[in-house]
């Protein structure tokens, strides 16, 4: 069922946003943005029916894996961001910084629940603040207990509507369909997810000032990281807006701040829309942390997006306030394909076989498209190609299979094979990775998704050929 909903809907938002890179007058660009828009309000909502059915069916598998919840959770802000900014709302992350980072656990479902209350805590504000914070509740040698919490301003759920909003295809009533959209079922599946993890999802309101909403999980402990000791330092902060002010504090502290100094600000608590200026020591100004519409007049300083990540800050104090170099903490970069590649698309579906040609072209690569896996054989033993994006269900010869064969070729055992794919499952992954595929490209997907997986994979053929001893 997945498979059968996804592949069209592939087509529709990938040539809709192809559409969007052609010259459309002001009103037709209006009119594709609305395309695009509904295909993806109906493709989240197609997500929901089905993961609710696998739930109900008792056929939904939770994950067990190592993950950073930090990084899981700023993930799920960083979406969120455009949405928050959009309506002036200032959105926070606030971590407890006492709490283990590296966890065991399913971080894709609880992403998956997270983001799902943060979109709802976005959608019913319309203007104040919008803060997901965590608290460590337990731990052992072995487990943790973990609070995680989604805080709004927004229009509160009457005491006799909280737990209707649990149902599915419910929201706290009519009007709340009407003025806000949405099917009702993104807080069921949260609170069968939440169950599923031995957790709880539990919420407060009070109408008119905002609700709360809290997950309450038990996670493996994993392998702890060795870290640099953070250098000490000390530092201003100006920062009007309580929450972030606390939010910040508790950043700094973490990253070895001896002191913070709480700088007065008779400015009013600001919009979204300002950014974290970050500037050094300059004579007798101490390092300051300051949020304004623009940068400060002294010395050299840095700007923070918000929400800031703690990787982000850290990064930016060692090398304004320390003076050391930033690069330590970043990955070293790939470099990027000259786009010049000549990839093969194997995809039986016709919409979709014409919108992988259309993308690859407009991002400057050649290609050639076949219709099953035999085909795509039968191209691969006469001509040469860089990479291939191998569509997984295909009449004739899947593209599975067709992997698993040409992997028998010495010739083609190092041949960038991107496994392209409806079902977009971790067992799904599991079975392109066996099959001897080397990633996986879920449908539907955007221009975006594809250069960057193409970026990636043809960087390493690269790497690996320059490694290859000369004779």
């Amino acid at each position: 069922m997945s498979h059968e909903i996804r592949t069209p809907m592939n087509g529709v938002l990938g040539m809709a946003e192809l559409l969007e890179t052609t010259r459309l007058d002001p009103r037709q660009h209006e009119f594709t943005q609305l395309i695009r828009r509904s295909g993806e309000t109906l493709l989240a909502l197609i997500n929901d029916i089905l993961d609710f059915s696998k739930i109900e069916a008792g056929h939904l598998r939770l994950e067990r894996r190592e993950f950073d919840v930090r990084v899981a959770l700023e993930d799920c802000v960083d979406l969120l961001t455009p949405s928050a900014q959009r309506k002036g709302l200032e959105l926070i992350c606030d971590l407890d910084p006492a709490s283990p980072t590296n966890l065991v656990g399913d971080p894709i479902r609880l992403r998956q629940i997270i983001t799902n209350l943060l979109s709802n805590a976005v959608k019913f504000t319309n203007r104040g603040t919008v803060t997901l914070s965590t608290q460590l509740l337990e731990a052992t040698a072995e487990h943790i207990t973990l609070s995680i919490r989604v805080q709004d301003t927004g229009i509160g759920i009457p005491t006799d509507k909280r737990q209707r909003i649990f149902e599915a295809f419910q929201q706290g009533d009519d009007s709340s369909s009407r003025t806000y959209g949405g099917a009702g079922l993104g807080l069921s599946i949260a609170k069968l997810l939440a169950e599923l993890m031995n957790g709880r999802l539990e919420v407060q309101s009070t109408p008119g000032e905002g609700s709360e909403f809290s997950l309450q999980a038990r996670f493996g402990v994993g392998a702890t990281d060795e870290c640099e000791p953070s250098p000490a330092f000390e530092i201003g902060l100006e920062v009007a807006h309580a929450g972030l002010h606390c939010a910040l504090v508790r950043m700094l502290e973490s990253l070895g701040a001896q002191r913070i100094e709480r700088i007065s600000t008779r400015a009013q608590e600001g919009t979204s829309s300002e950014k974290l200026y970050l500037s050094g020591h300059n004579g007798e100004t101490p390092a300051k942390l300051r949020l304004a519409d623009s940068p400060p007049n002294i010395g050299e300083a840095l700007a923070l997006d918000k929400p800031l990540r703690l990787a982000t800050l850290r990064r930016a104090i060692m090398e304004i306030i320390l003076g050391k170099s930033a690069l330590a903490y970043v990955p070293p970069a790939i470099s990027r394909p000259t786009k010049e590649g000549r990839i093969l698309v194997a995809e039986d579906n016709t919409v979709n076989r014409e919108l992988a040609r259309e993308l690859l072209e407009l991002l400057g690569y050649t290609c050639q498209v076949v219709s099953n896996g035999r085909q795509a054989l039968q191209t691969l033993a006469h001509e040469a190609f860089d990479a291939v994006l191998m569509d997984c269900h295909m009449p004739d010869l899947d593209g599975y299979e067709a992997t698993r064969k040409l992997r028998l070729d010495p010739k083609h055992q190092h041949l960038p094979v991107i496994a392209v794919t409806a079902s977009a499952l971790p067992e799904d992954r599991q079975r392109a990775l066996r099959a001897g595929m080397d990633d996986l490209l879920p449908k539907p997907f955007e221009i975006q998704q594809l250069r960057d997986i193409l970026d990636k994979w043809l960087a390493r053929a690269a790497e690996r050929k320059n490694e290859v001893p000369s004779a």
